[in-house]
């Protein structure tokens, strides 16, 4: 097993880290939900909550949003994500 630091951008990233025990991780529970219903991995200091931060969603600004982009924004309006992140 390697030990050391990493960085990482991704939450796929991160998420494959933990899973492999290597290390803990401060992050988005909705990453780690199946893993924390199945006993793979534990929740540490449970009863600290870190702040929410605010989502955002950029485009440019044109007469025409690809349907896929805006099936995006309002996917993730109406998600669970993003109630929990509002400020």
């Amino acid at each position: 097993m390697a030990f050391g630091h990493f960085t990482v951008n991704s939450v796929t990233a991160v998420k494959a880290l933990v899973e492999e025990g290597m290390g803990m991780h401060v992050g988005p529970v909705w990453a780690f939900k199946e893993g924390l219903r199945s006993g793979d991995l534990v929740s540490v200091l449970p009863e600290y909550k870190l702040a929410a931060f605010p989502l955002h969603a950029l485009f440019t600004s044109t007469a025409f949003v690809p349907a896929k982009v805006r099936s995006f924004i309002d996917a993730m309006i109406k998600s669970e994500i993003s109630k929990k992140c509002a400020l």
